[in-house]
């Protein structure tokens, strides 16, 4: 597979270290972050997507069972291609920074742990529906939105949609947040209790 070739293929044969903040997609295309954070009775997992401009398109999170940290990432990946198929969207960039889910879709020679192996073969099934696809590993500082709103799900119980026209300052805050960790402004002093 040649990095040129896009459509109805996922971009790229080499997992390289990518962006420490989050930077825009090409016109056109919907940059899809998401995240799991796990937690000892509960996880959840959150996406967000957003354009060219950094507006915010799509935000969505859900409560889950408890599983390993792995299927967790795996799982947030797939609610993510799965919603962003689901809105209809036809060029987008999948961007995460679980490495070991990230590597095996990019590269499908590379081995993927059993344990997951059925979801990424659901999500690269999702993949072909879209026009074009990139997938790529994102350092966590360009993650963060997605990290922080999944972090704000579990503490909230949130599942669904995620109101972007009239946020929570919480959630807006996590939405505008990627790029600028370590996180050291009131909103971090909020979320002390489930950070840890």
């Amino acid at each position: 597979m040649n990095k040129k070739q896009l459509g109805k293929k996922i971009v790229g044969e080499k997992l390289e270290l990518s962006e420490s903040s989050w930077t825009p997609p090409p016109a056109g295309w919907v940059k899809l972050n998401f995240d799991a954070a796990i937690r000892e009775n509960k996880s959840s997992i959150a996406m967000v997507g957003k354009d060219n401009h950094g507006r915010v398109v799509l935000a969505w999170t859900s409560i889950l069972d408890p599983r390993s940290p792995l299927w967790g990432e795996a799982k947030a990946t797939y609610a993510a291609v799965n919603k962003a198929v689901k809105a209809g969207l036809k060029r987008v960039i999948i961007k995460s920074d679980a490495w070991n889910v990230i590597a095996p879709l990019k590269d499908k020679k590379s081995l993927s742990e059993w344990t997951i192996h059925v979801i990424l073969l659901n999500i690269l099934a999702l993949c072909n529906l879209f026009d074009d696809v990139s997938v790529s590993f994102v350092k966590r500082e360009g993650n963060s939105s997605a990290h922080l709103l999944a972090l704000w799900a579990t503490f909230c119980n949130n599942s669904g949609p995620v109101s972007i026209s009239d946020p929570s300052l919480l959630v807006a805050q996590a939405l505008e947040r990627d790029g600028q960790r370590p996180m050291s402004s009131m909103l971090y002093q909020s979320w002390i209790p489930f950070v840890k």
